[in-house]
Order: C-alpha cells, then structure tokens, then sequence
C-alpha cells in the first residue's frame, strides 16, 4: 500500500509537472507568438522609416540639384550683366571721346568763323576803296 501510495503520489506529481510544462509551453508560445508579432511590426515599421528616408533623400537631392542650377542661371547673369557693363563702358568712353573731337572741331570751326567775318570786313572795306577809286577817277 505504501508502495501504491508513493505511486499514485509519483504519478500525481508528474502529471502536475506535465500539465506546469504545459502550461509554459502555451505560455511561451504565447509570448512567442507576440514576440513575432511584434518583431513584424517593427520591420513595417523600419521598412516605412527607410522609405520615408528615402523620399526625403531623394527630395533633397532634386533640391539641391535645383540649387546649383538656379546658381548656374545666375553665374550667367551675373557674367551677362558684367559684359552689358563693359560694353557700356565702352561706349561711354567712345562717346566722351567723340564728344571731345566735337568740341575741338568746334573751337576750330568757331575760329574759323571769326577769321573769315574778319576777311569778310576786310573784302568789304577793300571794295568800298576800290569803288570810291573807281568813282574819283571817273
């Protein structure tokens, strides 16, 4: 009886032991099951971060590429401007040259203007004598 006792106690034991087993063993696949659950949740997770990262290298990109060609067209601008200067310059410097000749040309013209009103008074006064000689020898 004792013998039997110790049996049934043995078997007790065990089939407790078996069921705690059990037991753990749905626990753990429970937690298992959540563990996975959320280890997918966070490769979604990940994998939405790395496109979004993506999306924002890729913006940037066309952004900076945007950048440097708005800093090309206005290098051009900036090189058109500078040459419209120069050419203005220029021209500025041919006119004030012209304009130099023209006042000179206009001393002399004025110069000359004055030596031949003062020839014009002298051909004047010559014929005037020479028209009261003509007279007086008549």
């Amino acid at each position: 009886a004792e013998y039997a006792d110790k049996a049934a106690a043995d078997r007790l034991k065990a089939a407790e032991t078996l069921a705690l087993a059990e037991h753990k063993g749905a626990k753990l696949r429970s937690d298992s099951e959540h563990t996975s659950m959320a280890v997918k949740d966070l490769h979604a997770a990940l994998a939405q971060q790395a496109a979004a990262l993506k999306a924002a290298e890729e913006e940037l990109a066309a952004s900076v590429n945007a950048a440097r060609e708005r800093e090309d067209m206005l290098r051009a601008a900036i090189g058109r401007a500078e040459s419209e200067e120069a050419r203005l310059a220029a021209d500025r410097a041919n006119l004030a040259t012209k304009i130099a000749l023209a006042e000179e040309q206009h001393k002399y013209a004025e110069s000359d203007r004055k030596r031949a009103e003062k020839e014009l008074v002298a051909a004047k006064s010559e014929t005037e004598r020479a028209r009261a000689e003509g007279n007086a020898t008549r």
